[in-house]
């Protein structure tokens, strides 16, 4: 029997990342596999998940769902991303945020946390603002001690690359960037 949707390949869903929730249309785009924050225990998981509108906040382009945005574009500022002017943290009555990235392998610099202050921002901004938290985490980063597939530079995976897919809300004001690269 024929199916109307193509094939899923392995590399465009990760089943390793504790974020994956969606399927990539492009068999090149692969997700960075991380664990979950540990800030997120069984019960800050409970009342981060209570208000189901504010678990993530998604960066895609114009026409696309859950694809992401390229960070040397979000970097650049994206004319083409969907609601660039949305003001995504405006009805949460959330003044700052910790975004914390999980890369697999980096575990002398992992998790790197920073917080970033979201009043007024929108998500083009606040795009902006991780893309720059990722920037400073791979630089501060040396070779991985494991998973060597997925180290960062030039000769590896460079930072032109990398696509943010969202930010996931792991604990009261904790959030995750959910990263994927092209291949």
């Amino acid at each position: 029997m024929l199916s109307i949707h193509p094939a899923v390949l392995p590399t465009q869903y990760s089943a390793a990342s504790a974020l994956a929730a969606t399927v990539f249309t492009s068999p090149k785009r692969i997700w960075v596999p991380q664990q979950e924050s540990s800030a997120s225990s069984p019960w800050k998981r409970h009342t981060a998940s209570c208000n189901a509108s504010i678990q993530n906040v998604a960066f895609d382009y114009i026409g696309s769902c859950h694809q992401g945005v390229l960070l040397r574009d979000l970097l650049g500022g994206v004319a083409r991303m969907q609601g660039p002017g949305d003001q995504v943290f405006a009805q949460m009555g959330v003044s700052a945020i910790r975004v914390k990235i999980m890369w697999p392998g980096y575990t002398r610099v992992v998790p790197f946390e920073r917080p970033l202050p979201v009043a007024g921002l929108t998500r083009a901004k606040v795009g902006l603002e991780i893309a720059r938290l990722i920037h400073c985490f791979l630089a501060k980063s040396v070779a991985p001690e494991s998973h060597p597939q997925f180290a960062v530079g030039p000769s590896k995976i460079p930072f032109e690359r990398l696509v943010l897919v969202s930010i996931h809300k792991v604990a009261n004001d904790v959030w995750q960037a959910d990263i994927a690269y092209d291949s």
